[in-house]
């Protein structure tokens, strides 16, 4: 990630979150709150097998673990105090898709992202935007959140290949434009000393 996206990243939030908690202070001890069993399905990355009573319950963990595969929870510091911030689990309203897309032109605007090409700042935007759009659709379908996510990790992978072929044609036309120079010289030297 670059400086760039680092400080966009900050100042630009298209994502949901619910309100900070208070995870613990400097003084106490953090105590974690899973179980063995979650830490491991966790670690292994499988699901706790229910006994079938708390379907709801389930299907909440489930998203919730979605939501967080999009963005992890924030973690912070302020006045020796630790918060946490998650991803919102309230569904979103009319409203709240208008005022995503009035946050998004905006955005576009402020920072003057480019129309066309390759551009940090219209990029983390549109992740951004993606995000939000990805975690309404999970708290609808978990399974259209997980093939949604799935969709934006491929997007970023093509993205960065194409940027990688682009920089390496750049270093080569660099590269051809310096050789040319040089030979160029060369020429210019062994033509003049003909000529004298």
């Amino acid at each position: 990630m670059s400086t760039i996206e680092k400080v966009l990243s900050f100042e630009i939030n298209l994502v949901q979150f619910d309100n900070p908690k208070l995870i613990a202070t400097k003084s106490m001890p953090t105590l974690s709150t899973q179980s063995k069993q979650e830490k491991y399905c966790m670690e292994s990355n499988v699901s706790v097998m229910d006994s079938g009573d708390y379907v709801d319950e389930t299907k909440q963990r489930n998203c919730t673990a979605v939501l967080n595969s999009i963005l992890p929870p924030r973690e912070w510091e302020m006045d020796g105090k630790i918060f946490s911030q998650q991803i919102s689990i309230q569904p979103a309203t009319k409203r709240d898709v208008k005022n995503l897309v009035e946050k998004f032109d905006t955005y576009l605007k402020k920072y003057n992202a480019k129309e066309v090409g390759i551009c940090p700042i219209k990029q983390e935007i549109y992740n951004q935007c993606f995000n939000e759009v990805i975690r309404q659709v999970t708290l609808n379908c978990t399974e259209r959140g997980f093939m949604l996510i799935r969709i934006r990790d491929e997007l970023q992978m093509t993205i960065d290949g194409y940027k990688e072929v682009y920089e390496s044609a750049l270093a080569h036309g660099i590269r051809k434009s310096l050789q040319a120079s040089i030979i160029s010289t060369k020429l210019k030297q062994i033509l003049y000393y003909q000529v004298d």
